[in-house]
């Protein structure tokens, strides 16, 4: 099995969720190999980031990319299952041995309202740990488009890409797979599956999304995060607190 991770960081004060991951990565995958992409780092976060990818024993390239793009690079040039994880995970157990037999496998998301992109956001299967088969994925978009009249008055939106559309005077974004996941579907994890890991949400991007956020939501937001950072362990089970917010953010 082959992991990918892409590892970015656009401000220094940031590189602590560009790491986190390399800590604990080794719980959740013992023994598959790892390849970690430097995606326009500086010098010293490269640095930084290539001596954690050595330590887990892991290879580790330079890219310059932007997420929803690499994912659809990975799905084009793979054909065996892989998994892509984000940098802001932590990991309790192990995650190698799961199998699917499905396209997709990941932590569904419900659909909620989303005060950082100010829209509904639509559900998905997250991206921070997913599980792709990228044979079943072309095989099961095909499906999908076949149903479509293929011409040049009705394309088709890319499903990997993230994208935000208008509907009834309303903002419905969908996330980066979250077209994928509504037109070929998916495997959620399990309560027992989501105990495994953890994964700090927009850990790499939290000074774009914070500030979006009601104050009182954003403190309380990063205080959590500071304390987990500071010990791993306060963030196992996490995920339930995660659902709880997005139930307390109805559509």
């Amino acid at each position: 099995m082959n992991i990918h991770v892409l590892a970015t960081c656009r401000k220094p004060e940031l590189l602590p969720y560009t790491t986190l991951v390399f800590k604990t990565l080794r719980v959740g995958f013992p023994a598959a190999d790892v390849t970690v992409y430097l995606n326009n780092l500086d010098v010293a976060s490269a640095g930084e980031v290539s001596s954690w990818a050595k330590g887990i024993d892991a290879y580790a390239m330079e890219v310059n990319t932007i997420h929803h793009k690499w994912i659809e690079g990975l799905i084009e040039q793979n054909r065996e299952p892989f998994w892509i994880v984000d940098t802001d995970c932590i990991f309790f157990g192990k995650v190698e041995d799961w199998t699917f037999d499905a396209p997709l496998a990941g932590w569904r998301i419900p659909e909620w309202n989303d005060a950082f992109s100010g829209c509904i956001t639509r559900a998905r299967l997250h991206t921070s740990l997913l599980y792709l088969d990228p044979v079943k994925i072309k095989a099961a978009v095909r499906e999908y488009e076949s149903k479509i009249a293929d011409t040049p008055f009705t394309p088709k939106v890319n499903l990997i890409h993230p994208l935000v559309i208008p509907f009834k005077n309303k903002s419905y974004f969908y996330d980066t797979c979250s077209l994928l996941y509504h037109a070929i579907g998916g495997v959620a994890f399990t309560d027992e599956q989501k105990e495994a890991y953890a994964h700090l949400n927009f850990g790499t991007i939290q000074d774009i999304v914070l500030p979006r956020l009601p104050k009182e939501e954003a403190t309380r937001i990063d205080t959590a995060r500071n304390v987990i950072l500071s010990n791993n362990s306060w963030a196992k089970g996490s995920w339930r607190f995660q659902e709880q917010y997005y139930s307390q953010h109805p559509v």
